[in-house]
């Protein structure tokens, strides 16, 4: 098998029926002899990426049954929901598989390279390659602009939250993870504004001719990945005039289309 990881879970031996404590080797994120427990967060490198899907079901193989000695074929299912492992069980029909679960490999891909995370993302049919000229226009005409980005504030209509205590240069992957603690708050933003998970919308970067269009719980589960970049990064919501912008000095905001004003930010 190589090189895999393996998690410690209780299972149902396919011989026996008995339930015994078992180790299932699997591969997925990095992939390099870790063990893990269940409730665990995986790890991942720097070019091994996760996936912006919500639920992940992965094909893993447990070893010897503890109880009769069983050791052929035993199938497991290993369930990951957003990086962290919550589950595994026999390959018996136990896990539910629904519209949200997907069975595939992480996106690999350079963390930083725009144009490579965009490659990945379509080869994975997670977003569908546009041209990003279109949505630089579109977004000046929804809001002020100056020196090559969106004047926030002039816009009555934002929020805005500081991913980095001071502007600093930082490794893409550090930006990644401090990007990650954000999430749920960008969620709570688009949700608050009447988004569903499902409506189009559309990431851009300043350096990047080619953008992504995609669901946007799609968009939001990979807000990490998508504007760890060293570069001013948008994602935009054409129905519902909205943007969210990743700046370089460390600040992300979020703004909708509307009133046009002069003075200090508003959070």
């Amino acid at each position: 098998m190589g090189l895999y990881n393996t998690v410690t879970a209780d299972l149902e031996c396919p011989s026996c029926s008995a339930t015994v404590p078992a180790e299932v080797q699997f591969k997925y994120a990095r992939v390099n002899q870790l063990h893990y427990a269940l409730g665990d967060a995986l790890s991942w490198s720097r070019e091994v990426n996760p996936s912006p899907h919500g639920k992940v079901i992965l094909d893993g193989e447990a070893e010897r049954c503890a109880s009769c000695g069983y050791d052929g074929d035993w199938q497991v299912y290993v369930v990951v929901v957003r990086g962290v492992l919550v589950s595994a069980a026999t390959g018996n029909g136990s896990i539910e598989f629904g519209e949200d679960t997907f069975v595939h490999e992480p996106l690999r891909y350079r963390v930083g390279d725009a144009d490579d995370m965009a490659r990945a993302f379509v080869q994975a049919g997670i977003a569908k390659a546009v041209t990003a000229q279109p949505f630089f226009d579109l977004l000046e005409t929804w809001f002020p602009i100056g020196f090559n980005r969106i004047r926030w504030d002039m816009v009555e209509q934002h929020r805005f939250v500081k991913i980095l205590p001071e502007p600093r240069s930082i490794a893409p992957h550090e930006l990644r993870a401090a990007l990650e603690k954000h999430v749920p708050l960008v969620r709570t933003w688009v949700r608050e504004y009447g988004t569903g998970d499902h409506e189009r919308v559309t990431w851009i970067g300043d350096s990047t001719d080619t953008g992504l269009d995609m669901p946007l719980e799609s968009a939001v589960s990979a807000l990490p990945e998508l504007m760890a970049m060293a570069q001013h990064t948008y994602i935009l919501c054409p129905a519902r005039q909205w943007c969210l912008n990743y700046v370089m000095e460390g600040t992300l905001y979020f703004g909708i289309r509307g009133g046009v004003r002069f003075g200090s930010p508003r959070a």
